[in-house]
């Protein structure tokens, strides 16, 4: 069994990155939008970072093995520690834009082979209740601190007008965010040792709740990512204040710390999710500042859900999958949500297109998880079952056209680009030789 050391050490550090990720984090977009940086540039931030998470969650998935228990933990709290310096060098960048956009890059990669291998730390010590008991307190425990660090950013931008103040705020958090680095010294890597043998679910079966998870997953964070991302600068577009905006900094972790003790079974994950959908739905017609407060406040309590309903699923299947791959598809998930939601951001104009692309992605999470996830399904588990293998074939079958379309896209685009640099090589050989006959 996982070791009291362990449990306090990851407690320990969500308490401490709580706080540092409410300042760091929390304040990013209003440091960099009331800086003058648009939603183009902040998308396209966001969007590098994710497609780099991607590629490394990829490489991982495929390559990376367990060699050492004592190796993993050293790399995790390497990553850690450089994540916190690279999160406390970024308000002395925001002048210098290209500058800025590559250190807010690094230091946003640099979580996820922190989020993997803490995943990994978890679900490698901890089983069903007991993996969702230490999640949802790791949330509550990082919301606590989120609060302190929210609170005290607010009292710090009303108190200080100038730039100066996101210089102190982030070397604050990224000192208190290398106490959760120490912290992590005390965990330890242990065997799992159940209780008793469970029966062994049939390796199609697995595969099929292994990819609609994962697809549930990547909606869901493309839906509440959108939401995220245009949430400061919708605000600032109804005229909020940046004190007004900042204090979305203290009402998400409020909502997280309401939501990670109240959804702890799938019939409320349910519940959730469905208030999520009710808390989207009026905000792009809601123009009063005071009402969108109260509607991000019930947003953030049902956002929790979905994360927590993941840690539920994944952990059931951590034998059958592997627990390295388990952590990697968790942090995969997450990371294409938020590149396809940067993406998305990026592209289409309009706060109104964007509010509906995020309401379409979380109703169709939701459906998902109601009619093809069998441990959330609202349906009998053979109907559940029935339709998580319709929906599994038809995203193998999309996931594969799409691939080869996006082959046979590439390698006709290298070969026009190879015919162009041919002609051009030839146009200019002719003029030269136009040139030395005429002399």
């Amino acid at each position: 069994m996982s070791s009291i050391s362990t449990r306090i050490g990851l407690l320990l550090e969500a308490a401490t990155g709580g706080f540092y990720v409410s300042i760091t984090r929390g304040f990013l977009i209003v440091m960099l939008s009331y800086a003058g940086y648009s939603l183009s540039i902040l998308s396209s931030i966001f969007l590098l970072q994710a497609a780099l998470s991607v590629a490394i969650c990829i490489v991982m998935y495929y390559k990376y093995r367990v060699r050492g228990r004592e190796s993993l933990r050293r790399l995790t709290i390497l990553f850690h520690a450089l994540e916190r310096i690279l999160w406390m060098s970024l308000p002395f960048a925001v002048p210098f834009r290209s500058l800025e956009i590559c250190l807010a890059c690094a230091a946003m990669v640099c979580t996820t082979p922190v989020g993997i291998f803490l995943n990994y730390l978890v679900y490698s010590q901890f089983r069903g209740k007991d993996a969702v008991d230490i999640v949802s307190k790791r949330f509550a425990l990082g919301s606590v601190s989120s609060i302190v660090g929210a609170l005290l950013g607010m009292v710090l931008v009303w108190v200080i007008h100038s730039s100066t103040v996101y210089v102190m705020m982030y070397l604050l958090a990224g000192a208190v965010g290398l106490v959760g680095s120490i912290a992590l010294l005390f965990t330890r890597l242990e065997p799992f040792i159940p209780e008793e043998v469970e029966a062994v679910t049939p390796v199609l079966e697995i595969e099929v709740r292994k990819v609609n998870a994962f697809l549930f997953l990547i909606l869901y964070c493309a839906g509440t990512n959108i939401m995220y991302i245009m949430w400061i600068p919708f605000l600032k577009s109804l005229g909020a204040s940046q004190a007004i905006a900042a204090s979305l900094a203290i009402i998400g972790p409020v909502g997280t710390i309401v939501g990670s003790l109240l959804w702890k079974s799938p019939a409320r994950c349910r519940l959730a999710m469905l208030l999520l959908l009710l808390s989207i739905f009026p905000v792009i017609i809601v123009r009063i500042v005071s009402a969108q407060l109260v509607l991000y406040l019930m947003f953030s309590i049902a956002a929790i859900s979905g994360f927590i309903m993941s840690a539920i699923v994944y952990s059931t299947y951590t034998r059958e999958i592997g627990t390295l791959r388990v952590s990697i598809l968790s942090q995969l998930g997450y990371e294409a949500g938020v590149a396809l939601a940067s993406l998305i951001t990026m592209l289409v104009i309009g706060y109104a297109y964007l509010y509906a692309l995020a309401l379409a992605l979380t109703g169709a999470a939701l459906a998902i998880a109601y009619v093809a996830i069998p441990e959330f399904a609202i349906i009998p588990e053979k109907a559940a079952l029935y339709y998580a293998r319709l929906v599994y074939t038809a995203s193998i079958t999309s996931l594969t056209y799409t691939v080869l379309i996006t082959r046979e896209a590439a390698m006709l685009f290298l070969r026009v680009l190879a015919l162009t640099f041919l002609i051009t090589i030839i146009y200019f050989l002719y003029h030269l030789l136009t040139i030395l006959v005429a002399v």
